[in-house]
């Protein structure tokens, strides 16, 4: 017994999921299986939202759990990456898991760990944060537990589970292609992986035609119902189409959802409809409490304006679909204006058309090299940017580019810090210390 006590008092959390990260990405479903059968299967007790995508899956999830807080419903939520703190990714009712409660689950999660590696099953860091999720969630007695996907969908860690009420398919394009295939056709057939019999499925009419199809091929023979949201329209009114029964519905909130993007829109309204459907379970949700939840949502790192003068946004867009997000908040505020920007991305990113796509909106770019295995170094990507900007400069150390940033940001009109939550994480504290006075 004391030498159990010793380990505890001398572990570390946030040291044993860093060890797992050599461990690489390993898609499928055994090694999370044997590691929730190892904590006694607290997956089977939850009832759960699904949430996967290529982007705004972080972004609905949130939302979801948002309203669900504001109404009163305990609910878990796992979102992934984090971007200052690995307990971000594990919340209940939208408070992060607290320091002691996190030690004591990740210990746990370590001895299971330890025994399935002692039979020859190595267990990745997802694997690891999911299962520590789903257990703090059956634990805590959740009556909802929001996940959302990490890669794909179908092979994914989170897909382990079986009581989804809600699949909800945000914006699907190309990412993660050499796992999910290489086009957005083979993606989709990956995503719609979560849908399960019995659950209610939802996405948006903005997803391309043939994605559209896949999911709904997907949920007929599931079978599960299917309701697609009608993204362009009043704000305080959600329209879809019943894809099972070929009818058009809608629901009338007594207020207007107060959301200041198109992007961000859409989301909101997938959460919405999310919300309404698990009306069943859960009782009925005031509008009061819907907008009230949109309203309190906060994800750092996405298109989050840190300082308003100077103009400082800092956003973890990785891909095609993320960037064009960003070129649209550029275009409508910052059109006229001269940018600095600084960016650092993963090698598995296609960080070749996200230089030809934003490069040449920026008078300067700062390149770096985030500090993760998987990060591209910042040489190569300055060579690939400086197709596009005529002033490149590639400084490998984050700290060091953004201590350049900043001095070279007076000659700018903005700031704009992109391409990968890693970078985010390591200097978004930095540059809010740098402008908070």
């Amino acid at each position: 017994m004391q030498e159990i006590q010793t380990a505890f008092d001398s572990f570390n959390p946030y040291e044993f999921y860093n060890s797992l990260l050599k461990r690489g990405m390993n898609p499928g479903l055994e090694g999370i299986g044997a590691l929730l059968d190892e904590l006694g299967r607290p997956q089977d007790g939850l009832c759960f939202v699904h949430i996967a995508g290529t982007n705004g899956k972080g972004s609905t999830a949130t939302f979801l759990s948002s309203i669900l807080t504001q109404a009163g419903v305990k609910n878990g939520l796992f979102t992934s990456p984090f971007v200052i703190d690995r307990r971000e990714s594990i919340q209940l009712n939208n408070e992060m898991i607290n320091e002691a409660e996190f030690k004591r689950l990740s210990f746990e999660i370590k001895k299971a760990v330890d025994r399935l590696y002692n039979k020859g099953i190595e267990i990745t860091e997802f694997e690891a944060m999911t299962a520590a999720a789903i257990k703090h969630f059956a634990d805590s007695e959740c009556k909802i537990a929001v996940l959302e996907a990490g890669m794909g969908g179908r092979l994914d860690a989170t897909n382990i589970i079986e009581n989804t009420a809600v699949c909800v398919l945000t914006s699907i394009s190309l990412d993660h292609v050499d796992f999910l295939g290489n086009d957005v056709e083979k993606i989709a057939a990956e995503k719609a992986g979560i849908i399960k019999r019995g659950s209610t499925v939802i996405t948006a009419d903005s997803q391309n035609d043939s994605v559209i199809d896949i999911l709904m091929e997907k949920a007929k023979s599931t079978p599960a119902e299917m309701l697609i949201v009608k993204t362009v329209g009043e704000s305080n009114r959600i329209c879809y189409l019943n894809a099972n029964e070929g009818i058009k519905k809608s629901i009338s909130l007594s207020e207007p959802l107060n959301i200041s993007n198109e992007y961000q829109k859409e989301n909101a309204m997938l959460a919405v409809l999310a919300v309404k459907v698990l009306e069943g379970k859960i009782g009925k949700v005031p509008d009061s409490d819907v907008k009230a939840g949109i309203e309190k949502s906060f994800l750092p790192a996405r298109l989050e304006v840190l300082s308003e003068e100077p103009f400082v946004l800092i956003d973890g867009g990785h891909n095609e679909a993320a960037i064009r997000a960003l070129l649209e908040f550029i275009d409508r505020n910052l059109s006229f204006k001269r940018l600095l920007g600084l960016t650092g991305m993963m090698r598995d990113k296609a960080y070749e058309r996200v230089a030809e796509l934003i490069g040449p909106r920026f008078e300067g770019i700062i390149t770096t090299t985030p500090n993760n295995i998987r990060a591209l170094d910042s040489a190569t990507l300055a060579s690939v940017f400086s197709e596009y900007c005529d002033d490149v400069t590639a400084v490998p150390c984050p700290a060091d580019a953004l201590a350049l940033a900043l001095e070279e940001q007076k000659n700018y009109d903005a700031l704009i810090v992109f391409g990968s939550f890693y970078l985010a994480g390591e200097i978004r504290q930095s540059l809010l210390d740098a402008f908070k006075d």
